[in-house]
């Protein structure tokens, strides 16, 4: 069915986006989640990844989402959508560059306090 559905998406010119979260992985390490998001890519066609979540850690944040892209290539889109850890209070460019789309904040009331 998975199949079915990617091939009548991009029929009409739509790109499809697993949701899949490194942050809610328990199928063994950043490494395994890695390994589990090339192999949906190249098993469905995917054109990219929806990171609903990163890492606690900003090391494993990091790694998680550089290995990611490295799996994905450029040419596939990579989405994350991280307003919790790491990222709650701050910006990490070093993460942050290897995104296509970043989501931030949801839930959250900004206020000049929010952002330092």
């Amino acid at each position: 069915e998975m199949f079915r559905v990617v091939e009548t998406a991009h029929r009409f010119g739509m790109k499809v986006l697993p949701y899949m979260s490194p942050f809610c992985f328990t199928g063994g390490t950043i490494d395994d989640f890695v390994t589990a998001v090339d192999e949906c890519m190249k098993k469905y066609k995917f054109d990219g990844v929806y990171f609903d979540g990163i890492h606690k850690g900003i090391m494993e944040a990091y790694h998680v989402t550089r290995n990611t892209r490295k799996a994905i290539g450029n040419d596939r889109i990579l989405h994350i959508h991280s307003t919790l850890f790491p990222l709650k209070t701050i910006y990490l460019p070093s993460i942050d560059c290897y995104a296509d789309y970043l989501l931030r904040g949801e839930n959250r009331k900004t206020s000049h306090d929010t952002f330092r």
